[in-house]
């Protein structure tokens, strides 16, 4: 008896613990999808907060470890933070689920290009613009490859240019500066076909990217 009027009170004070706090303290979270994740990563990104990107974007993973675009941007923050190599990793994974994302071999190109793997960035670099769809990037005030909202063929002509003055093919990155200035409106280069005045060109044009 006394066992049933103890049980009777714990509950009686169980529902006035409900009644106070209300029952909405034990509604369970409903957690982000994938995409929410990587909508929040980019939100951190645009803010320059590379490291809580890198957190939401690995979150999105563990919803869906198949998830392409995940990977793309966990790409994209280490590359802002310089670890070429786990961003080319991340960069490989993302076009390995999704060769139609375009942006990760952007990325993956303009990464290889820096960390000196020229061959490797061409071919990610061609498969992008042989397969080009406008891609609109959040907006990130640092500057190139993403700079202004998007990444624009003109990018990835820049990094084949560079690709192929290091690789030192002079009519390929000719190729490329004649791709660039037609985007300008521009007749195809005419100047003299020495390394100094490529280079020379190249920057120019780089400070006339309409990204």
């Amino acid at each position: 008896m006394r066992t049933g009027l103890l049980l009777l009170g714990l509950i009686a004070a169980f529902l006035a613990f409900l009644v106070i706090f209300g029952c909405e303290e034990f509604t369970p979270e409903i957690p982000y999808s994938q995409e929410e994740w990587v909508a929040m990563g980019w939100d951190d990104w645009e803010q320059g907060n590379y490291d809580d990107a890198i957190e939401d974007f690995e979150s999105a993973i563990e919803v869906d470890s198949s998830y392409a675009p995940a990977y793309n941007g966990l790409g994209w923050s280490y590359l802002r933070l310089q670890d070429l190599a786990t961003a080319t990793n991340e960069f490989a994974t993302a076009k390995l689920l999704d060769g139609d994302l375009i942006v990760a071999f952007v990325g993956s190109s303009a990464t290889l290009l820096l960390d000196g793997v020229f061959n490797d960035s061409v071919g990610d670099g061609l498969y992008a613009v042989a397969n080009w769809v406008n891609y609109q990037f959040p907006n990130d005030s640092e500057g190139n490859p993403a700079d202004g909202g998007s990444i624009t063929k003109f990018d990835v002509h820049m990094v084949l240019g560079l690709d192929y003055f290091s690789l030192l093919q002079m009519a390929n990155c000719v190729g490329q500066i004649d791709a660039m200035r037609a985007i300008l409106g521009e007749l195809p280069y005419s100047g003299a076909m020495t390394w100094a005045a490529i280079a020379e060109e190249l920057n120019r044009l780089d400070g006339l990217n309409p990204t």
